[in-house]
């Protein structure tokens, strides 16, 4: 794809992101109970994103946003956000889930990552990637992993969210249930990680959309 053809779609993908909310937020979000028909599921729709827009006081985003490197994850789908933090939550813990062989933790950690992120990460062990998610792991506790691995996940999300500006942090935010990010603390602040997630998206098995959007 050349450079043109990719902001013509990035330009695209922007503009359903900032007029076409009800498309892509979570539908607990969506209060369309209270939208009548009026000719067709597409006016639902719109009337449903521009409720959101004046519930939630959104603005506008700007191409500048996406242009920049934390920007760019603003325009990804919920299961490649998910699929990218659940890799970068197993790098972080990837020598523990190593030494997971059988048994109920090992079944449950398994099943918060996917058979296929979790093998994925044990593959990617001792490769350099893997040394910038190390710090994920460190401050443990008496956390079971599987709970650590969910909480780590949704960390480096709010981690995304808090590292752009409030008018695309609150879109992506929607794109979660109501409550998703309570009592959640961004890894190392804002933005901090969204470097090394760019990094490792490449070995993560993302969307075609996801991988014109961050240009892999």
């Amino acid at each position: 794809m050349t450079r043109n053809a990719l902001s013509i779609d990035i330009r695209r993908m922007l503009w359903r992101f900032n007029v076409s909310i009800a498309s892509y937020v979570h539908p607990d979000w969506v209060g369309s109970r209270d939208i009548r028909p009026v000719c067709g599921s597409a006016s639902i729709s719109y009337l449903q994103s521009q409720c959101l827009i004046e519930q939630h006081r959104l603005g506008l985003v700007g191409m500048d946003v996406v242009e920049s490197e934390n920007g760019r994850f603003v325009l990804l789908e919920v299961d490649d956000l998910k699929k990218l933090t659940c890799l970068g939550a197993a790098l972080g813990v990837a020598g523990q889930l190593k030494l997971l062989v059988f048994g109920k933790s090992a079944r449950d950690c398994v099943r918060v990552l996917g058979r296929e992120v979790s093998d994925l990460a044990l593959q990617l062990e001792s490769h350099p990637i893997a040394g910038e998610f190390k710090i994920l792991g460190i401050d443990a506790g008496n956390t079971p992993l599987p709970k650590r691995l969910l909480q780590i996940q949704r960390s480096l999300l709010k981690s995304l969210c808090d590292g752009v500006p409030n008018a695309a942090a609150q879109r992506m935010r929607l794109r979660f249930r109501p409550g998703y990010f309570d009592r959640v603390q961004p890894v190392n602040g804002a933005g901090a990680m969204a470097p090394a997630l760019l990094k490792v998206a490449q070995y993560a098995n993302l969307s075609e959309q996801a991988k014109c959007i961050l240009r892999y």
